[in-house]
Parts: structure tokens; sequence; C-alpha cells
């Protein structure tokens, strides 16, 4: 998910708390944190200002009306399944091989 400079072990952020958290602040961007070698983080951390940001976003009456719409079509069987949704999106978005 995040690059390496966005990621790293319980180990490393409880030795490092300070340094991480002034990088938090100072870009905006989340941290992955996980166990030693594993490839993305358990939980994710991120500034105050990000966590706002983002709560605002998907707290916006648009989104969770569009999202109890979808949830009303999934439960009268209208959804597609993810085999479906793949073939669309392909089928839109791949280039075109006979040019």
């Amino acid at each position: 998910m995040g690059d390496s400079a966005s990621q790293t072990s319980f180990d490393d952020y409880a030795k490092r708390l300070r340094e991480h958290h002034e990088r938090l602040r100072a870009s905006g961007e989340p941290l992955f944190v996980g166990g030693d070698g594993e490839d993305e983080g358990e939980s994710v951390v991120m500034s105050r200002e990000a966590y706002e940001d983002l709560y605002e976003l998907i707290d916006l009456p648009e989104i969770l009306d569009a999202i109890k719409r979808s949830e009303a079509e999934i439960d009268a069987g209208l959804g597609m399944s993810p085999d479906e949704v793949r073939e669309r999106l392909l089928s839109k978005f791949r280039p075109n091989r006979s040019a």
C-alpha cells in the first residue's frame, strides 16, 4: 500500500514515536504500522488534521445517501458480481488492440 517511508514495524514506531509523529504532521500522509516482516501495516496512524479531512469527506450527506442506495440495490439483488464488474471495467478501459 504505502512505500517504505510510510511503513514501519511496531518496534520501530515505539522507539521513534516522536519522530514519526513529527513526520505525520509535516507530511499529512498516513503511516502504516505492522509486525516485523509484514508487507503492509496492520494499523494506520495519521495526523488529526488528516483524520478530520477524511472524516469530513466520508460524512458528506451525498456519500452517505449513495451508500444507502447501493446497499438497498444489493439487498434487492440488483448488484453485480466481482467478475461482472471486472469485465465491464476491462471492456471500457482496455486499450483497443486492433489498432
